[in-house]
Formats: C-alpha cells, structure tokens, sequence
C-alpha cells in the first residue's frame, strides 16, 4: 500500500500514518467516511473519493446499509485498488443475511476482498451472542478470511459499555466508535482498552455529524490523541481540502480553534444527543435517541431518507410521548430529554411532511 506519508505518494500531502492496530498496516490516520456521499450526484460522488486519494488519503469507510456509497467508493477507486485500505460492514444478525450482505458489498464495490469487515452498530449482547454464540456469524466471516477475502474483522458500535465487552473477548482486530471533543464517552475506558489489547480505533462521526462548528478544530483535536484514526464524512472537494489541511498542518490548536471547541461544548453539551441508547427502553416504544437525533443525521445522510416509514415513527413521538421522565433519569449526560423528544419530532414531522408534500406535488405534474 502506497502512503500519504511515502516519497512515492506523488501528492503535496503528507498526511501523518499510523498503524491499523497491531493487526494491520500502516495506514493514513486522516481517512474517508462514506455516509455523505450518498446524497450526491454519482459523478460528484466519485469525484469526491477521488480527490481524498490523490490527497493522499488511503483509509475508506463504507457499509452495506450506506445504499449507493459502495458502488461508488468502488468505481472511484477501480484502478487503485491495492493502494489503499477499504472498510465495510453489516448489521446482520444471522449467517444467510450476513453472506448476502457481504456478497453484494463485493459485488457493488467490484473488489475481490475488503482489508476489514466489521459487524454492523453492535449495541446489545443478543448482537454480541450472535456474533460469537448461536448463529455463529464469527465462523462465516473467519472462512472469508482463510479464502483471503477479508484481512480484519472487527465492530462498530454507538454504545461503549458493549463495546468494551466486545473488546474483552479478544476476537475483534478494530472498533468504531463515535468519538469528538463532544462525544467522548471512549476516553474512560473503550480506548485505553483498544491501545491495551492494540485493537484499531475508527473514530467515526468526527465532525458530530455536522453539528461541530469548526470542522478544521475537530480534525486537529483527534490528530493530537494517539492511536486514533478518524473518518469524517466528506461531501465536496472543498472539505477534502479542508480536512487535509487539518490534517497536515501545524500541530496544536491555535486560540481561535481552541474558542471554537469551548464554545460547541458550552452550547452544545445541553442538547447533543449521543446516541448511546441508554434512554431506552421507551414505555412508549419511541426511538428516543433517533428522533432527538433525527435533524442532524438527515443534513448529513440526506432528507431522501425521511420517507412515510420515518415520518410514521415521529408522528409515534408526537402522539404519544408523555414527558414521563424515565428517559431523562437514565441519560448520562444530563439532557433534558422530556422537552427534546416531543419538540424535536414536531420540528423535524413539519420538514418532513412538507418535503413529501412537494414529492406528490412534482408527481402530480
């Protein structure tokens, strides 16, 4: 594998590297996350992942479930493909899903094999006993392994006491977790573990899903914590640019940047939602951590998703939230979950139905 840090490179770029792990290669730690993309025009798209690697970005995220972004991170990366480290995933919860979804991640990317496969958002120990007890996924995937269709394998999870128990049972190479100067519950104990046992750190969501208000700061506070390698979603070759001279310039953060990570943690901090999931269960059935997150992830993984299904489950929030208060009293981080449910679904349901409105409108014509 060619590195941004290499004289071979070719690009004015030298992007700081690091190790996948004590498993894996050296790796640029500035790598590529293929959520955005999604939105894009598939020739914008392309373009995109095609500037990160002649920037010199060699690290690439993607996943079954980010619909299109596979076919195109593979169609952007055809003629490169053994110089660069490729990452995709699934959430299935038995063996045939599971080889269906890794079959069609092979087929739309076009590749013959993926430097590392991790099992999709696991967040509960039935996921976790699936992987490694009864369905035994853990069995299927090492076989792919042995076949030399996959190097590593490995988790992502938005729950760090889960992710942890995962870590402990020293069958996976790599974890993704979100991890900002806002979404730091991996500092405790999931990434001193991760360095303990030499597990490869994914820092997904650097950015905070978009709510983070000086991207270059984010960029530079995760280059200064060690062992990390962070995938921000990138959409436009504007914030490639961005992101690499984040990457690549003077290490420290200057005052203004400093300011800016003060100020997101000051207004911030009392309404982000995490989405670590310990609010639920809701008496209610409401997907409280989705719904209180439902604006953020739709500026960033597209209003496209916000169909009738997605609709239904903020008109669940609306009608029968009942600021009950157990969902506060289980939150870590103090949100005042009772008012951000109701008022979040209301805000978002409005957008939302308007955007279908001028769907059936555009039909219609």
């Amino acid at each position: 594998m060619t590195l941004a840090g290499d004289s071979t490179a070719g690009g004015p770029a030298r992007l700081p590297v690091g190790p996948f792990g004590k498993h894996g290669p050296l790796v640029t730690r500035l790598g590529f996350g293929g959520i955005p993309i999604q939105q894009l025009p598939e020739a914008d798209a392309v373009a995109v992942v095609r500037k990160c690697y002649n920037a010199g970005i060699r690290l690439f995220d993607t996943a079954y479930g980010y619909t299109n972004s596979e076919e195109r991170i593979g169609k952007a990366l055809a003629g490169v493909r053994d110089e660069v480290f490729v990452i995709t995933k699934s959430p299935a919860r038995d063996r045939e899903t599971l080889r269906t979804h890794f079959e069609t991640s092979l087929r739309r990317t076009g590749f013959e094999r993926f430097d590392v496969f991790l099992f999709h958002n696991v967040v509960s120990h039935d996921h976790l006993s699936a992987i490694l007890g009864g369905a035994d996924l853990m069995g299927w995937m090492r076989r792919q392994q042995e076949a030399g269709r996959v190097g590593l394998i490995g988790i992502s999870s938005h729950r760090a006491e889960t992710a942890v128990d995962c870590l402990k049972t020293g069958e996976f190479a790599a974890v993704e977790f979100p991890f900002n100067y806002l979404e730091d519950q991996a500092l405790p104990e999931l990434l001193p573990l991760a360095r303990e046992t030499g597990t490869a750190f994914l820092a997904m969501k650097p950015m905070a899903g978009g709510a983070l208000s000086s991207g270059r700061a984010a960029i530079k506070w995760l280059m200064a914590q060690p062992d990390v390698l962070a995938i921000p979603g990138m959409m436009t070759l504007q914030q490639v640019d961005e992101a690499v001279a984040a990457a690549t310039g003077e290490p420290g953060l200057t005052p203004d940047e400093e300011a800016a990570i003060a100020r997101d943690r000051r207004e911030l901090s009392g309404t982000f939602c995490r989405r670590c999931g310990y609010c639920l269960p809701c008496p209610q059935g409401i997907e409280i951590n989705t719904v209180v997150s439902s604006e953020l992830f739709l500026n960033r993984a597209g209003w496209q998703r916000a169909n009738e299904a997605y609709l239904k489950m903020l008109e669940h929030a609306i009608d029968n939230c009942q600021q009950c208060g157990e969902c506060e009293a289980r939150c870590p981080y103090y949100l005042p979950l009772s008012e951000l449910v109701k008022a979040t679904a209301v805000r978002v349901a409005e957008k939302v139905r308007a955007r279908l409105g001028r769907q059936q409108a555009d039909m219609g014509r």
